[in-house]
C-alpha cells in the first residue's frame, strides 16, 4: 500500500481533502527569486506540475518528462513518461516516489527514477490534470470515464459500483471515506475503502466538479449542467445550496472561497456574501481549487494571469503565469513552470 508524503506539498489538493487551506504563508511579496532550467524535452505540449518529496527535493512533469531537482537546481535524474493524450499532476508519495497517470495506465516511479509499478486498467481515466487522491489507509483513488472510481494498490484493482461517466478525483474525508461526485448516476455519493456505499444523494444528480471536504467535516460538490453547489454533511443531507458551479476551498476564519466562470467570492461559514469580484477565467472545469495561505491571502490562476488577492478581495500582486499550476516548495515559496523553467517566486 501507498501512503501520501508528508512533505509541504506533496500534490495540487494539498491535502486528501482537496482542500487548498494550508498552514504555512504563501508567496506574499510576488518578487521572483530564481528560475531553474528543466531538461529540454522535444513535445511541445503537456501540462506541468511541481511536488515536494520527504527530503524537500523537488519532482517536477514537464512536456512529458518527469524531473527531480532540487531547490539549487540540480537536476538528479529525469525520465520520459508515456504520453498518450494527457497526463495527470503529480503525486509525492512516502519514501521519495512519485506518482503519475495517462489515459489508462498509472506510474509509480521511485527515489532513483526507477519505474516501480505499472498498472494499466481496462478503462479510461477522466481527462484531467488534477492529481490522483490517497486514501489514508493506502489505496490510490483515480475516477473514470465510464467505469466509476478505482481503488488501486500494490494488489488486484478494485472498482466502486458507482452508475455515472465523467467522474473527476474524489475527496477523502477524516473517516477514510471517499466522496464522489457522480455525474448522471448517484449524484453526491459516498463509499468506504471495503466499497460499501454511504450515502447518495441524487437530487445532486449532475454534480461534476471537484468534491472539497473542510475541517468540519462538510463537503461541498459544484454542477456546471444545472449552475448549482451543494454543502452536504456528513450523511449526504443537504446543509446548503449556491446558485452557482464553483470549486471552493475552506477559509482560514470557517468560511469559503468560491471560484466560478469570471468570478471569485469570499463566503463567511453561514454562506453570506461578503464580496466578489470579476476575473478572466472562461472555464473551471478539471481545475485546482484556488490556495488559501494561514494569513488570508488568497492565490489562483486565471486567463490574465496568476493573481494573489488579500482578504478583502484587493489585489495584492499580478504575475504573468496562466498555463502552469502553481505550488508551494517551501514556507513562503511557490512556483511554477514557464519556458522550460521553474519559476521560484516569494
Amino acid at each position: 500500500m501507498y501512503k501520501l508524503s508528508q512533505s509541504i506539498w506533496p500534490r495540487q489538493g494539498y491535502n486528501q481533502q482537496n482542500n487548498s487551506l494550508i498552514p504555512y504563508s504563501g508567496a506574499i511579496n510576488g518578487k521572483l527569486l530564481s528560475k531553474i532550467k528543466l531538461p529540454h524535452s522535444l513535445l511541445s505540449e503537456g501540462s506541468s506540475s511541481v511536488v515536494v518529496c520527504d527530503d524537500k527535493t523537488l519532482r517536477v512533469v514537464n512536456k512529458g518528462i518527469l524531473s527531480a531537482i532540487t531547490l539549487v537546481g540540480e537536476v538528479i535524474w529525469s525520465k520520459k513518461i508515456a504520453f498518450k493524450e494527457f497526463y495527470s499532476s503529480l503525486i509525492a508519495l512516502e519514501g521519495n516516489k512519485t506518482l503519475i497517470y495517462t489515459v489508462n495506465t498509472l506510474y509509480i516511479y521511485d527515489k532513483a527514477g526507477e519505474l516501480e509499478l505499472e498498472q494499466t486498467l481496462p478503462a479510461m481515466f477522466e481527462y484531467t490534470v488534477v492529481p490522483a487522491n490517497i486514501t489514508y489507509d493506502g489505496y490510490i483513488v483515480i475516477g473514470s470515464r465510464c467505469e466509476g472510481v478505482f481503488l488501486i494498490s500494490d494488489k488486484k484493482p478494485m472498482s466502486l459500483n458507482t452508475q455515472g461517466y465523467d467522474t473527476g478525483i474524489p475527496a477523502i474525508d477524516k473517516n477514510n471515506n471517499i466522496l464522489i461526485a457522480d455525474y448522471s448516476g448517484l449524484g453526491a455519493c459516498s463509499f468506504d475503502t471495503n466499497s460499501t456505499k454511504i450515502y447518495s444523494n441524487k437530487t445532486c444528480y449532475d454534480v461534476d466538479l471537484l468534491p472539497v471536504v473542510n475541517s468540519k467535516g462538510i463537503t461541498v460538490m459544484g454542477c456546471l449542467n444545472d449552475k448549482m453547489s451543494y454543502f452536504l454533511d456528513t450523511n449526504g443531507n443537504i446543509l446548503y445550496k449556491r446558485d452557482v458551479a464553483a470549486l471552493y476551498t475552506e477559509y482560514i476564519d470557517g468560511g469559503w472561497i468560491e471560484l466560478s466562470k469570471n468570478k471569485i467570492t469570499r463566503l463567511t461559514k453561514t454562506y453570506e456574501v461578503e464580496w466578489t469580484r470579476h476575473i478572466n477565467l472562461k472555464s473551471i472545469y478539471s481545475l485546482n481549487p484556488p490556495i488559501v495561505d494561514n494569513q488570508g491571502f488568497i492565490y489562483l490562476s486565471t486567463d490574465d494571469g496568476f493573481f494573489s488577492i488579500k482578504s478583502n478581495g484587493a489585489t495584492n500582486y499580478k504575475m504573468p503565469n496562466k498555463d502552469s499550476v502553481v505550488s508551494i516548495v517551501e514556507n513562503g515559496k511557490m512556483c511554477f513552470v514557464e519556458d522550460d523553467h521553474i519559476n521560484i517566486f516569494i
